[in-house]
């Protein structure tokens, strides 16, 4: 028997897979693995499947999927997964022809879970977002370089970090911020070609590989991708948060470069993109002097690392005298950094401080000084009078600060030397302490308790330096140095002294003048009655402890980002 055409028999069977799925699709719901993806777009990739090409072969389609879903648990409870699976036979052949087709993972759901391919494909994506790894991406790299040689043909490689990501992670929580990266993941895969690769390199830091793809298009793709992102609010419980990428594009249409030189051409236009402000894209060039001078910080940081693992550093000391009679008496110097190259030069602070702070270097060059700089003061405290005042000021950059471990540090320092705590003046700048006012407040207050003292160094030097200095518990103000220089000429300068110099001893604080660099400032200085001087009319820095005495010590590793300066002669 017939029915418009169609055998009964067959009827019967389509509505049997009809039926079916629509009782797995129910399944699904009741157990919670909702296919993310809306369903007319499954449906519309079974239709583009070359070999689904009757009703009772679509149907049956759908429903292999549909099992798998309902199959697989823990695996695609993702929606990138749901989207992933619904790939069809013919992308399973693509796959086996083209392993480079990024869109064929997972080709079988179950195939992960019992295949022998498992470990491999696992290895080859990234468990958070599903996109390919850093290796796996390089590698697909490498291959684009050899078809290039073999036929030069466009590429264009994005380098994207996303904005504000650490703001996500530090308020909400890591399963905010993973749930963010799976969502921008979302926004990567809607946006891109299917013959492209996406890759999550680590963090917040993502790569795409666009084939065939000229300069010009590649800017619209990375254009595009700007302003997805730009549109995008991520939301976690009550708080809602706009996250923006900064890109960086190189493009390549042979093997006349590397790998590597790809990579770090592609990172380096995505730190210009950042420094300029974010949320824009960055077109790498080989003479972008941006550029340049970000390869030359690079070079830094190496020479850096290498001077603290071999401890070519040296301390010049700097003296602080006592400007009012009373204090004419005490001895105090503050302690300045130099780095020894090479070639044996001394390097000034100026050069190397600002590269330490960008590429979170500081916490170790603090705790170098610290530890060094006690062990010599243990020998010299030795040999002094206990008549004799003799303090030291150690700068603090504002990662020391922020460290929790930090008081720790210091505690076991001064118990390994047993130096008196009095002897010690820690100085911080105001711009570092305003920047981390709570935990440099508590720092203060425990190092105080111990005896240690404080200088709050170049105060003035903010928008509101008077309305935090009543926060912060400092036993000195330096004030500071583009005040004190012009004193005698601008009398703006000398009524900014007079005020901080009032204010400071109302608080019941010593004031300390940088920069005096004549006598007549000096002069002026006492006229106001600032407590002490310092600057090149007095001395000036002279090298204190050898880079022979600054061997590498043993001491804890920091945990932090530094972000602070120590200071070059005052």
């Amino acid at each position: 028997m017939h029915l418009t055409g169609v055998p009964l028999q067959t009827l019967i069977q389509l509505g049997a897979l009809a039926g079916a799925a629509v009782v797995v699709f129910y399944i699904l719901k009741l157990r919670r693995r909702p296919v993310a993806v809306p369903f007319s777009k499954i449906w519309q990739k079974i239709l583009r499947d070359k070999e689904a090409t009757s009703l009772f072969s679509q149907l049956k389609r759908l429903l292999s999927l549909l099992l798998q879903l309902a199959l697989s648990s823990d695996i695609h409870r993702d929606a990138r997964d749901a989207h992933d699976i619904a790939m069809g036979v013919a992308d399973r052949k693509r796959a086996a022809a083209n392993p480079d087709d990024r869109a064929i993972w997972p080709p079988d759901p179950v195939g992960l879970v019992v295949g022998p391919l498992a470990l491999q494909r696992q290895a080859r994506h990234d468990a958070l977002t599903g996109l390919i790894t850093r290796r796996e991406f390089e590698r697909r790299l490498d291959a684009a370089l050899l078809r290039a040689r073999a036929q030069p043909m466009p590429y264009s490689l994005l380098y994207l970090d996303l904005d504000h990501f650490k703001v996500v992670n530090d308020t909400c929580g890591h399963a905010a911020g993973d749930e963010l990266l799976r969502q921008i993941t979302g926004i990567l895969r809607a946006t891109i070609r299917d013959r492209d690769s996406v890759a999550r390199l680590g963090g917040d830091e993502f790569a795409v590989l666009l084939e065939n793809c000229p300069p010009q298009p590649a800017e619209r793709i990375a254009q595009q991708l700007l302003q997805t992102i730009q549109a995008f609010s991520f939301t976690w419980t009550d708080k809602m948060f706009k996250i923006g990428a900064s890109i960086g594009l190189v493009s390549f249409h042979d093997s006349s470069v590397d790998l590597l030189e790809l990579m770090r051409a592609a990172d380096d236009a995505c730190y210009v993109a950042k420094k300029e402000g974010r949320n824009r894209i960055h077109v790498y060039k080989a003479t972008d002097g941006q550029l340049a001078a970000r390869q030359g910080e690079l070079d830094w940081v190496g020479r850096l690392r290498h001077a603290l693992d071999e401890g070519q550093f040296c301390l010049y000391a700097q003296e602080v005298i006592g400007v009012s009679g009373a204090r004419k008496g005490e001895r105090h110097q503050e302690l300045l950094l130099r780095m020894i190259d090479s070639e044996q030069q001394v390097i000034d602070p100026i050069v190397f401080i600002p590269v330490a702070e960008r590429y979170n270097l500081m916490p170790a060059v603090d705790r170098l000084v610290i530890s060094t700089a006690f062990a010599e003061f243990a020998r010299m405290v030795g040999k002094e009078s206990p008549q004799e005042k003799h303090r030291w000021a150690i700068n603090l950059s504002g990662a020391s600060l922020s460290q929790d471990d930090f008081l720790g540090f210091v505690r076991k320092q001064f118990d390994l030397y047993a130096i008196p705590h009095s002897a010690i003046c820690f100085e911080i700048t105001e711009t570092a302490a305003i920047a981390n006012l709570a935990k440099a407040t508590h720092l203060i207050h425990e190092l105080k308790a111990l005896g240690c003292g404080f200088s709050l160094d170049d105060f003035g030097s903010g928008m509101s330096s008077f309305a935090y200095l009543k926060h912060l518990p400092v036993d000195h103000l330096k004030i500071d140095g583009a005040f004190v220089r012009d004193i005698a000429h601008d009398p703006i300068d000398r009524a900014m002294v007079e005020a901080i110099n009032k204010v400071g001893h109302v608080m019941g604080l010593t004031t300390i003048a940088e920069c005096v660099e004549t006598p007549e400032t000096l002069a002026i200085l006492e006229v106001i009655g600032v407590d002490y001087a310092q600057g090149f009319s007095i001395a000036r820095p002279h090298l204190y402890i050898t880079p022979r005495a600054l061997a590498v010590p043993k001491f804890d590793q920091p945990t932090g980002v530094a972000a602070s300066v120590l200071n070059g002669a005052k």
